[in-house]
């Protein structure tokens, strides 16, 4: 009998063994197979791993702050994104007039190298407050950048929020205009500091402008 017992149960241990060393085996396939497929996965979503922008400006009449994510995979441009701003004006010693904004935004700084102009584009949805004037609706704003040197650029640029592009409506007003002239030092891909001249007013339909704010600003960007 004992002769017997021994065989059969050496060929159950053998088995056991064999059926836990192709367990472990299959067990190791799968879980490398999930960390590739993570690996993988990680690869692929690498596109929307945002940078994002910090844009700050002040001057004596007025204060400027914008954020924004950076979906670009490779850094081909400055900014390539969304943004969300806002931007207050003190007209008068009571009265303050804000800009809210938020939309799309694609800059590229000029390179003295490739002789290039460099540009910045806003495109969104914008809400102005100012006294007892208030809009909302599309902004287009654009900026050039010509190269003085390697790190140094001029500034000159503009922006319309038109009445026909508005949700609500104001009577007597063709559009909302701004104009900027400055100067962009470039530190790094990533820092810029900045001073500009700027101009905001309303454009009526008898071609005559009420002034919302005018002044100097100095301002920086920075991208991380």
């Amino acid at each position: 009998m004992k002769a017997l017992v021994l065989p059969r149960l050496k060929s159950l241990l053998i088995g056991a063994v064999s059926g836990v060393l192709c367990l472990s085996f299959s067990v190791t396939a799968q879980a490398e197979g999930a960390f590739l497929s993570i690996d993988e996965v990680e690869t692929e979503t690498g596109f929307y791993q945002p940078d994002f922008l910090l844009e700050l400006g002040y001057g004596p009449d007025m204060s400027h702050v914008e954020i924004g994510m950076d979906f670009q995979k490779e850094q081909s441009m400055g900014f390539a994104g969304l943004y969300f701003s806002r931007t207050e004006y003190d007209m008068t010693a009571t009265e303050t007039a804000t800009m809210t904004a938020v939309g799309i935004r694609g800059l590229k700084y000029s390179s003295p190298i490739n002789d290039t102009v460099g540009a910045d584009l806003h495109l969104g949805i914008n809400q102005t407050k100012a006294g007892n004037y208030e809009r909302t609706g599309i902004e287009f704003a654009l900026s050039f950048y010509e190269s003085i040197n390697d790190s140094t650029s001029m500034i000159i640029g503009f922006s319309f929020r038109p009445e026909f592009l508005a949700f609500d409506w104001n009577e007597g007003v063709i559009t909302e205009s701004g104009y900027e002239l400055g100067i962009n030092h470039q530190f790094s891909p990533q820092l810029n500091l900045f001073a500009k001249y700027y101009y905001e007013n309303l454009w009526q339909d008898n071609f005559t402008s009420d002034r919302i704010n005018d002044g100097a600003m100095l301002g920086v960007n920075y991208l991380f």
